[in-house]
C-alpha cells in the first residue's frame, strides 16, 4: 500500500488498513447471504471498528511475519478459510465510540470514477445517506 511509504506513521496506518479489510473480507460472505449492500457493510465496519479490528488483528499480525511473500500467502490461505467460517458463526458487537471513516478515500475515488464513466448513476456518499 502507498500509505506504507510514509514516514513514521505510515506502516502503522497501512497495517490498521489491512487489519479492517481482512475483517471486510472475512464477514463479506456472510453478509453477503443476508443481502447487506456494501454500502451498509462499510458503514458497519467504520461504526463498530473496534470489533473488526480484534477480528482482522490476528490475520494481519501472522501474515505480516513472515518476510517471504510466498509464505505469507501460504498463511493466509490456511488461515482465511477459518475466519470466513467464525465470521459466518458470529454477530459484530455494537460500540458506542467515533465512526472511523477509514474507506472515505477509496470511496471517493470509486465514486469519482463511476461519476466520470456513468454520469446518472448514484454515488456511495448518496446511497450512504440512506443507511443512516
Amino acid at each position: 500500500m502507498l500509505v506504507g511509504l510514509l514516514p513514521a506513521i505510515g506502516v502503522l496506518l497501512s497495517y490498521s488498513h489491512l487489519t479492517l479489510l481482512y475483517s471486510l473480507y472475512s464477514f463479506e460472505y456472510a453478509w453477503m447471504d443476508h443481502r447487506v449492500s456494501v454500502n451498509h457493510r462499510i458503514a458497519m465496519i467504520e461504526q463498530q471498528w473496534p470489533y473488526f479490528v480484534g477480528f482482522g488483528l490476528p490475520l494481519t499480525v501472522a501474515t505480516a511475519l513472515p518476510s517471504s511473500f510466498i509464505i505469507s500467502a501460504s498463511v493466509f490461505a490456511v488461515l482465511f478459510p477459518l475466519f470466513l467460517i467464525i465470521a459466518c458463526d458470529t454477530e459484530p458487537v455494537a460500540a458506542d465510540v467515533f465512526r472511523l471513516r477509514a474507506f472515505r478515500v477509496v470511496e471517493w475515488l470509486t465514486d469519482a470514477l463511476f461519476r466520470r464513466l456513468h454520469p446518472t448513476s448514484t454515488t456511495a456518499e448518496q446511497k450512504q445517506s440512506s443507511c443512516q
